[in-house]
């Protein structure tokens, strides 16, 4: 039992580490906020969505904001959809005036499917 402690301990800790430490990373980063313009592209094809992604986009947005986890797989879904997207030309817009008005094109739509 102790040799096989010492092999790990010489070997394989600091590689077993880094997958660790690269895990944790990954995991932060991909929970931060989406920047302005993936906003902007989910409120411009708000319209041409259909009724599953409208849900989706809805539930992602149940915090207020989209994470960039939610926002893979809302591109994923929207680009089965569509199978094209046109990204907006990039504007000064600040990431909260981009959620703000895809909040309100979410609101505008309360009550249609």
């Amino acid at each position: 039992m102790k040799s096989a402690l010492n092999w790990f301990v010489e070997n394989a800790l600091f590689a077993s580490g880094m997958v660790v430490v690269a895990a944790v990373g990954a995991s932060l980063y991909q929970s931060r906020e989406v920047d302005a313009n993936s906003y902007r592209v989910l409120t411009q094809e708000w319209d041409k969505s259909g009724t599953v992604l409208r849900h989706d986009l809805k539930a992602a947005m149940d915090d207020g904001k989209i994470t960039r986890w939610e926002n893979a797989r809302l591109m994923r879904e929207l680009l089965d959809e569509q199978r094209i997207l046109v990204f907006p030309v990039a504007e000064s817009a600040s990431v909260q005036q981009a959620r703000t008005d895809l909040a309100r094109k979410l609101e505008e739509s309360r009550g249609h499917p």
